[in-house]
């Protein structure tokens, strides 16, 4: 079990080697079109070492004060192996800048797409890993690609201890009921997501 953990960490960061050298090519490109690239995985890997506690714990945090290198007024998710037609349905009026990206991202495993967009528009835009993980980040019933709106920032961090490997980072809504069984959060993680037609702020 502990050489089969290994082996899917070393894939996993071969995986984000390739997509991080991908992103860095066409940064430039994108740039130039207005849209910056962001790295906030340092900023993401603090917090998943702050509060990786041997103990369950359920912390207050603010994603206005995380993500605080550009201006924005709401975040949308892009999950790893979404539906490229989700991905199509996206109406953000730049989206084609940063689409070739997030194609990159969805195909590759823990990886996230943050899109920090003004009022319809990509900003900016952020590639982070899988822990902290963002699949809770609405809630139960979350669209194919969920979206943040500023005004929500104050949400929760949800810590779930690990015996058999690496411990669960969740962000989740604040009014979120506090799982006492971790089994819960497995099967919901597990279910479908809401498909989409479209989607436009």
């Amino acid at each position: 079990m502990e050489c089969s953990y290994q082996q899917k960490n070393k894939m996993n960061r071969r995986y984000s080697i390739l997509l991080f050298s991908i992103i860095l090519l066409s940064c430039a490109n994108e740039k130039k079109r207005g849209i910056a690239f962001i790295d906030y995985s340092k900023t993401l890997d603090s917090i998943s070492t702050l509060y990786s506690k041997p103990e369950r714990g359920v912390y207050p945090i603010d994603l206005c004060q995380l993500f605080n290198k550009s201006e924005w007024d709401s975040i949308a998710f892009v999950f790893p192996y979404l539906p490229i037609q989700d991905l199509n349905s996206i109406n953000f009026c730049n989206m084609n800048d940063v689409k070739d990206t997030m194609e990159y991202v969805v195909g590759v495993e823990w990886n996230f797409g943050l899109l920090f967009l003004k009022g319809n528009c990509v900003d900016s835009y952020s590639v982070v890993g899988g822990n902290p993980s963002f699949v809770e980040i609405l809630g139960r019933d979350r669209p194919s690609i969920p979206i943040l709106r500023r005004s929500d920032c104050k949400i929760h961090l949800l810590n779930v201890p690990s015996e058999s490997g690496p411990q669960s980072i969740f962000f989740m809504p604040s009014d979120y009921p506090t799982l006492e069984d971790t089994k819960e959060l497995k099967e919901r993680m597990a279910k479908p997501m809401q498909p989409i037609d479209s989607l436009e702020l």
